[in-house]
């Protein structure tokens, strides 16, 4: 198995003779928190806790710090473990960029690795946040057949839905906008090439290979922002 320079993953196999990897990166934890709706847990189980004291001061104040404190500890609790579930999501997420192509590689319990060649993909949005993060999304040509397409189930957080179906994405990338320079080069550099075919690539675990290459008319290169 080919070792990725600086990378945390390795490739499910070895790239063809010719291709390289460019970036190789993973969804950064607070990006990430905060994209799986930390924020609004935190404002949940915080605006519960106000209601529960102030309801215990007026109507049960003798039992005001007891009820606080299992309140408290019940959610830490949950709140804990959506932190341990972002955590461990951002551990076994590797997202590769190649000069021929995107793999994505996720999955706690049963790992999925997702090979996307650039001549799949028709369009790529991107959606910044103020903190440098953000999320591209990858439009990809349908699948022929409905059993190669993602699961959206497999595979989230890292997809979302579209009219095709689960379309995989990049999600809480730090840095966002130099991947996505890089992104769009490498979807320019796919669209300007002749439809010529070109050497088989590594199998994709969900199919995606099986799709029809657009024409170049769809321009695959456009980077839309949202």
């Amino acid at each position: 198995m080919k070792r990725l320079p600086s990378a945390a993953h390795e490739l499910p196999q070895d790239l063809p003779q010719g291709e390289h990897v460019l970036w190789q990166g993973a969804p950064g934890f607070w990006p990430l928190l905060k994209s799986l709706h930390g924020r609004w847990l935190l404002a949940y189980f915080g605006a519960l806790l106000v209601a529960v004291a102030v309801h215990r001061a007026l109507f049960m104040p003798a039992t005001l710090a007891s009820a606080m404190l299992r309140f408290t500890a019940l959610s830490l609790v949950v709140i804990g473990l959506h932190a341990g579930y972002v955590l461990l999501v951002c551990r076994t997420t590797s997202y590769t960029i190649t000069t021929r192509r995107f793999v994505l590689q996720a999955g706690i319990a049963l790992p999925v690795s997702v090979n996307i060649p650039w001549s799949k993909v028709q369009t790529a949005r991107l959606r910044a946040a103020k903190d440098g993060s953000g999320n591209i999304v990858l439009a990809v040509a349908p699948a022929a057949n409905a059993r190669e397409r993602p699961s959206t189930i497999l595979l989230w957080p890292h997809t979302v839905g579209g009219k095709e179906g689960a379309l995989p994405m990049l999600r809480a990338v730090p840095n966002v906008q130099r991947v996505a320079k890089l992104l769009r080069r490498q979807l320019e550099a796919t669209e300007a090439e002749p439809a010529t075919p070109a050497s088989a690539p590594p199998q994709a675990a969900r199919g995606l290979d099986a799709a029809p290459r657009p024409a170049l008319g769809q321009a695959p290169g456009r980077m839309a922002v949202i």
